[in-house]
């Protein structure tokens, strides 16, 4: 019993003092009164993680401690870590990938936070015909121990292996030394691995509802931002190609075309916002950039400064309507975004899955001591377990928040260059600029008119006979 309690509280203290993020941390969670209240739900952007410590949130960025990570303490973070193999200030993908451990041990946090940038995939036809290659089979398995998300959680396999080597020691080499010694006589920890097997049901099918709702988020984030390049796509088009004002065209682009950026900027953290500003100084003009800049909701602000654009350049109430029916669309995915984003998952949901599994988990050598002749050959099973179980936990984990693995730089480019290249092909074949219309301030009037051009060879028929 003695040796259970310091069991127990060893393992708590150590993942305590340890900062394991995640399930350990929420382990420590229990047994406290319900009277304790969390701190919010704060997800800084990409590059900024939070954990979970006796002051709250903190972002592995933030290095002033001010709770606010800004780009230039993001450079820093940067360059001082180990991860940084060249000391260039800019960690590459290569870098990331021939990381040593002691690097990923001294800096987790930021690595794992680095390895969603080598997740933005955007495949082309060679890359679809590369992942159906049958080798990729052999491929994946020749990489196991370079995977990221399994150097990500070092930490969690390493102490369940502790645990299971701890409890091999006690039971095979400490309990019959001391009977032999006549110190003391204690009972070995080992029990029918039933409680374990009835468990795995029920944590199984939490692991894939968690998995599940994680995915589900991620590809209504990418449906919306499919949306969001439709959108952008056809205003632009209408714009380009049926506005009688040619000279304005080019302002109400750049204002849809920084919609994108400042989107981007929205569900993004300080790197990405530092990012996307660039791209607003290039787009908008002086009067149109100290706007946005001026508005704490920036994609707001281009929206509303997009419908000046077609209130400006459309006559036609028709079309006028159709263009502001995709401002409406694009305003839509953008509440869309901000849902996703600001809401996870019900957090209760996670932490009682994470506490089950990290229970679970390290109980499991007491099961597993007399399924197997060797006591010391249940390590090997134990640490290929945690390693997939747990990383069945962090792919949850990490596309929860869809918006720091999604290729949205490739998306916010593919549009802008999607709207300059119709806008120069508009400008070589429009042709009506010097055709007059007829009077389209009034839609009832051009209806007349369309009329009228379909009734004039009946009425020359009339006039003849």
């Amino acid at each position: 019993m003695l040796f259970m309690h310091a069991y127990w509280y060893g393992f708590l203290a150590c993942t305590h003092r340890s900062g394991i993020p995640g399930i350990y941390r929420h382990l420590e969670c229990l047994g406290r009164p319900t009277s304790v209240s969390c701190p919010g739900f704060t997800r800084y952007s990409r590059f900024a993680p939070c954990m979970v410590g006796s002051k709250g949130y903190k972002s592995v960025l933030d290095n002033d401690g001010d709770g606010h990570a800004t780009a230039k303490e993001a450079s820093q973070t940067i360059s001082k870590s180990r991860l940084d193999l060249n000391g260039d200030g800019v960690i590459t993908k290569e870098e990331i990938d021939s990381a040593n451990p002691f690097a990923i041990m001294s800096k987790t946090n930021l690595y794992k936070e680095l390895t969603r940038q080598t997740r933005l995939d955007v495949f082309d036809y060679r890359q679809w015909e590369q992942y159906r290659s049958s080798d990729t089979f052999f491929t994946h398995l020749g990489t196991f121990f370079g995977s990221r998300v399994i150097r990500s959680i070092w930490k969690e396999c390493a102490f369940s292996l502790v645990i299971a080597t701890l409890l091999c020691l006690y039971n095979s080499v400490i309990l019959p030394f001391a009977a032999r010694r006549g110190l003391f006589h204690g009972c070995m920890f080992h029990l029918p691995m039933l409680p374990w097997t009835i468990a795995s049901s029920f944590l199984s099918l939490l692991l894939v509802f968690r998995t599940n709702a994680s995915y589900q988020r991620w590809s209504e984030a990418r449906a919306v931002w499919g949306s969001i390049t439709n959108t952008v796509r056809d205003i632009g088009r209408q714009l380009s190609w049926r506005s009688p004002c040619r000279q304005s065209v080019p302002n109400a682009l750049n204002r849809l075309a920084a919609f994108g950026w400042a989107l981007q900027a929205h569900v993004g953290g300080p790197v990405i916002t530092h990012n996307c500003n660039k791209q607003l100084v290039k787009l908008l003009g002086p009067k149109d950039l100290a706007v946005v800049q001026a508005s704490e909701h920036k994609p707001m602000a281009l929206l509303g400064l997009l419908t000046d654009s077609v209130d400006s350049l459309e006559q036609c109430p028709l079309r006028g309507q159709k263009l502001d029916m995709g401002i409406t669309q694009l305003m839509d995915n953008l509440g869309k975004c901000e849902r996703i984003f600001k809401t996870p998952i019900p957090r209760i949901y996670t932490k009682h899955t994470e506490r089950f599994l990290g229970v679970w988990l390290a109980t499991l050598p007491i099961g597993l001591y007399d399924v197997l002749k060797a006591p010391w050959a249940m390590l090997p099973p134990m640490l290929l377990l945690s390693v997939f179980l747990l990383g069945i936990s962090e792919l949850a984990n990490q596309i929860e928040e869809p918006f720091s693995i999604l290729p949205l730089d490739a998306m916010c480019n593919g549009i802008q260059k999607s709207i300059v290249e119709d806008y120069h092909n508009s400008q070589d074949n429009f042709h009506g600029q010097d055709q007059p219309m007829g009077d389209l301030s009034d839609g009832r009037s051009f209806v007349a008119q369309v009329l009228r051009n379909r009734n004039e060879p009946l009425r020359h028929a009339r006039e003849a006979n």
